[in-house]
This record gives C-alpha cells, structure tokens and sequence, in this order.
C-alpha cells in the first residue's frame, strides 16, 4: 500500500522520511490499526509493536520494522538511537515518520500512547522437528496450554526470558502471541524468547521425550482425589523438563498418563494462583537450581 502523508511540516531529521502524519484517517495510521486484529495481521503479514522496549528488542533480534512511527516530540531523540541499533544489530527499518499526538493516540492500543510503535515482520519459528530449543541440553520448555489471557502470555514471556527458558509453545487455543497486548505486557521477550505454536499438546510431549529421553514433563493445576501433587521444591529442576501451564479456568486439557503434577504451597485460605504469577514462581526455582547468577 502507498501510504501518503500531509503537508505538514517536515522534520528536519535526514533519518525521517519526508511528510508528518497529522490525521488519525491517514492511510499507514488505518494499516496499524487493521493490525490490531489477528485477521488484519494476517492479511497484511506484519505486527503492529508498541513501546520503545519491544521496538528496540525487535530491532536486537534483526528483524525488517517497514514503518516506525515516533511522537513528533521526541523523533529529533529516538530516531537517531533506533537508526544506530539497527545498524548494529543487521536490522532493517524501512520508514521512520513523526506523527501527531492525535494520530499516534488512533495508532495505539492504549489509552495513554507510547511515543513510538513499529510494523514488524514477524518471526518464522522452524518446523516442530527442527525446533532448536529441543535440542538444548538442558532444556527448559514452557508450554501454554490454552491461555488465553494476553496479559499472562505477556507476562509468562517476560518470565521466560529474565529465567533462562530455553522456549515457550503455545498450545491452541491460546491467545496470538502476535496480539499487541501480549507484545507489550511482554516488555519486548517475544522477540528475544524462541516460541513456537502448536495444535495438539500430546504432538509436543510426545517430540520432547523423543529428543530428550532423559527428561521430565511437569504439569500444574493438579486438583481431585487421584491427583499426587509434588511440591515444586522437590523436583529435580537440572533435568531436561517441559513444563505445561493450563488454561486460566479450565487447566490442562489432555495431560499424559500417570502426570507428575507440581504444586506451590500457599498459605491457609488461598486455593489458587494467576497462571502468569505460577509460571513465574516455577520458571525462577528452575533458574535457582540451574545456577542463573
């Protein structure tokens, strides 16, 4: 798509692109919004990536951003800073254009908008069998089985990254990592986390203990008077282990048979935790026994 701009003044800034987007109608300003759809990111096969975190976490991992749009205020700022990453880091940018308040406000998700917000090509993760994270030795996997809450998917990546996950799958139906507010509650880890989707939970168990025969498969959420529950302190967090967190409501949907679930002891009253604060808990244990320093 050709998108046009006003004839508003320009900035002097030889890394902007010619032309200041004033209107919330303008046609580049219609494409991001499109992208805050699942299906407006499909047909137009970018994201639409907001904050100055996930844009420069994006820009370390080399991806093509084809439009950068910076609040006019701080373009003179960003623009040199994001032009000197890419550089470093073999990344593309195709255009950098300043914005009004007004349009970049249209651009946004958010009620308060960042000053700046990418197009980002996204990634390609491999085929399952060629999935590099499988093949770490000490592997750390990070399963969503149905999560569907953007801000726990954002936070689990998040999560995953400080820890030293070596990926996350996300089992259908959970929510599109691609979605803006997943992005954005994952500080930028969905560029820096290897991730992957999958349709069927029992396809990926069933490849992990193919590549790693060596390692465990944990799940949580455990509940019912069958169910034999480990404390996550006691498992052996130095093996190989996939570790499958359930759907906020409704837990694992298909776990293996004779599952070792593992459970965080809580205090007196408290029957549950944010599948985003659980996997965090288990993710920075699993560190603590692996040595992260």
């Amino acid at each position: 798509m050709d998108f046009t701009v006003t004839n508003a003044p320009q900035s002097p800034l030889s890394l902007m692109a010619p032309g200041f987007i004033e209107s919330p109608k303008n046609p580049l300003i219609q494409t991001i919004k499109a992208c805050h759809t699942n299906k407006g990111r499909n047909e137009n096969g970018l994201w639409w990536v907001e904050g100055q975190h996930a844009v420069i976490e994006a820009l370390k991992a080399g991806h093509t951003l084809t439009h950068i749009l910076l609040n006019d205020a701080d373009a003179h700022r960003l623009a040199p800073q994001l032009q000197a990453l890419a550089d470093e880091h073999h990344a593309t940018i195709g255009v950098m254009q300043s914005a009004s308040e007004r349009a970049l406000k249209a651009a946004m998700t958010t009620e308060s908008p960042t000053s700046v917000g990418a197009l980002v090509e996204p990634p390609r993760p491999d085929a399952l069998a060629n999935w590099q994270p499988w093949k770490t030795t000490n592997a750390l996997i990070l399963v969503l089985d149905g999560v569907q809450d953007p801000g726990n998917a954002g936070t689990l990546l998040r999560s995953a990254w400080a820890f030293g996950v070596t990926g996350m799958v996300l089992i259908h139906p959970s929510v599109d990592v691609s979605n803006p507010k997943v992005i954005r509650a994952s500080s930028g880890a969905v560029f820096a986390v290897p991730w992957r989707v999958d349709a069927e939970l029992a396809t990926v168990m069933e490849h992990f203990q193919q590549v790693q025969p060596n390692g465990q498969i944990l799940y949580t959420g455990g509940s019912g008077v069958d169910a034999v529950l480990t404390s996550y302190r006691e498992v052996n967090w130095q093996q190989p282990t996939l570790l499958v967190l359930g759907n906020e409501g409704h837990g694992i949907v298909s776990p293996s048979e004779n599952p070792q679930w593992i459970t965080i002891p809580m205090a007196a009253g408290v029957d549950s935790l944010n599948v985003g604060v659980c996997g965090s808990i288990l993710v920075a244990e699993a560190a603590a026994h692996r040595g992260l320093s």
